[in-house]
């Protein structure tokens, strides 16, 4: 881990158009904390702080205590026994997918600004946020390109502000039939893991928009490792490119 660690230092270049922060949250495809040049991440299981001249300190992440554990958000949302303030651990957003598992808080109702689920009970699962990231996954993308996933795609950038600012793709195809909008939001990081968004001939052709994914009135913004591919067997009308940032500065 050190001698990783030690090459990502050394591979930095400062006369690339990256900031050294956004050139780790590129490299190791997780959020990054800047603290006076102390930089601090998770990696490979480890929580590391790093300059960047030196390793500064590798330690072990700590693993939340709950109070109930499950398979999947579906096992959680049935269950009886669940009361306000319990902590939940659920281990996969869906039973046999292995991904989209996260930490959830039980309260009385929902949170505009958090991502909630209703449970049969009447409360409210509300995910628990750390290091201000969130999975796409956890939001219930299946990232298998046959189920649409434009719901949670667009609802994570939604999210994104104050608590939020990393959103990250777990590997995979994720079929997005409607518009993607990162409007009026800054400083967040979409990290793609080398994803692949596909449109294909179902996609929302009623709206007038010229742009699949449109980036507009938002600063800093970092967008890595995700493609996006048209897989269209009919004429579209409207859609003359997949990007567009306008009035914005991204990276």
């Amino acid at each position: 881990l050190k001698q990783e660690l030690n090459n990502l230092i050394e591979s930095y270049d400062a006369n690339e158009t990256l900031s050294y922060k956004n050139y780790l949250i590129n490299n190791a495809h997780t959020n990054v904390t800047d603290n006076n040049g102390k930089y601090t991440f998770n990696y490979k299981n480890k929580q590391v702080t790093i300059t960047e001249d030196k390793i500064v300190k590798i330690s072990n992440t700590t693993v939340p205590k709950y109070d109930y554990s499950f398979d999947s958000v579906e096992d959680m949302v049935s269950n009886p026994k669940l009361k306000v303030d319990d902590i939940v651990y659920v281990k996969s957003y869906y039973k046999n997918k292995n991904i989209g598992g996260g930490y959830y808080t039980i309260v009385n109702a929902r949170d505009d600004n958090s991502y909630c689920i209703d449970l049969d009970l009447g409360l409210v699962a509300q995910l628990k946020v750390y290091d201000k990231t969130i999975y796409v996954s956890q939001l219930g993308a299946y990232a298998d390109g046959k189920t649409d996933d434009h719901t949670a795609i667009q609802q994570s950038i939604d999210l994104c502000g104050e608590n939020i600012d990393t959103i990250i793709f777990d590997k995979g195809n994720y079929l997005c039939n409607d518009y993607i909008d990162i409007i009026n939001v800054n400083n967040i990081n979409i990290i793609g893991n080398n994803s692949t968004i596909i449109v294909n001939d179902q996609f929302n052709n009623v709206d007038t928009g010229e742009f699949f994914f449109n980036v507009y009135g938002s600063e800093d913004i970092l967008i890595s490792g995700l493609n996006i591919n048209y897989d269209f067997n009919q004429q579209m009308r409207g859609i003359r490119t997949q990007l567009v940032i306008n009035a914005s500065q991204s990276q």
